[in-house]
């Protein structure tokens, strides 16, 4: 957005009014939770040239923000049919050598942020009670190491089904024999490590997951977090309970859920009550 608006322009020439018009503009098609995260990450660069004495202003002081789109319209999520296909590529092409895709099925089946995917731990993975704890996070960005979950009510044990229970062993077994075999150690016992040692970057799963989608001939293309929404549509389109739903995604109280997914349970209301509608007129 900055190189479409501004191109090679010195930051010194950028004036404020020039920066509320990059910023009006994202905000006509984005919602104004979207939009003061943008503004924030620039805000924290021009802090940065300000203290190293490149800038003696700060052109986004004042800056009003807006937005044009309710939170839930910019959720980007797949369809029902195109999870199932997302699924099948990764059941059938799964590996330690191509971890990524564990990666997508994991987040698919499960609804966590790429941070807690990364940040999971052997030792969290219950094999016998089918469960994983989720009670850290990875920086993934700068490779730092854990750091705490986003919220407190993150922290969250949840099911997982037979498929996941599957992957994780298979994927366990394979991860050990060649890490034995290369004289690796992972003294994290972090479950996505590849065979190179590292943290895949969100950007290498983002796209993965385009290839994958582009494989199936999906519509929708999304980026991994796009997972958590479809896993979350998925469980509203099922009828799952609020409070079930607000658990798994590690919500500290349904209103979270609510306000997230508003526009998807207005839908699953109506169908609700159509349904309803028919039960009464048929007794």
């Amino acid at each position: 957005m900055i190189k479409d608006t501004f191109d090679n322009k010195p930051i010194d020439e950028i004036t404020s009014m020039q920066y509320q018009k990059m910023i009006d503009a994202y905000a006509k098609k984005h919602a104004k939770a979207s939009t003061s995260r943008i503004n924030g990450y620039i805000r924290k660069a021009i802090k940065y040239a300000m203290n190293d004495g490149l800038l003696n202003r700060d052109f986004t002081f004042g800056v009003i923000i807006s937005g044009s789109a309710p939170k839930d319209a910019n959720l980007k999520f797949l369809e029902q049919n195109e999870a199932a296909g997302v699924k099948t590529f990764c059941l059938n092409n799964y590996s330690f050598k191509d971890i990524v895709y564990c990666q997508i099925l994991f987040g698919l089946m499960t609804g966590c942020r790429y941070g807690e995917v990364c940040g999971l731990t052997w030792d969290c993975v219950d094999f016998k009670g089918k469960t994983i704890t989720i009670n850290k996070s990875y920086d993934y960005m700068r490779k730092t190491g854990f750091k705490k979950t986003k919220t407190a009510s993150s922290v969250r044990t949840i099911l997982i089904d037979h498929d996941l229970i599957t992957m994780l062993k298979k994927l366990k077994m394979e991860q050990k024999e060649y890490y034995f075999e290369h004289k690796f150690t992972n003294p994290n016992k972090l479950v996505f490590l590849d065979k190179k040692k590292e943290i895949i970057s969100n950007n290498g799963a983002n796209y993965a997951l385009k290839r994958i989608l582009e494989e199936i001939g999906a519509k929708n293309i999304i980026t991994f977090h796009g997972l958590r929404h479809t896993h979350a549509s998925m469980l509203i389109g099922n009828n799952v309970s609020l409070d079930y739903i607000a658990e798994r995604l590690g919500h500290s109280d349904t209103t979270i859920t609510v306000k997230t997914y508003s526009h998807l349970l207005q839908e699953s209301r109506e169908r609700g009550a159509a349904k309803s509608l028919k039960f009464l007129e048929g007794l």
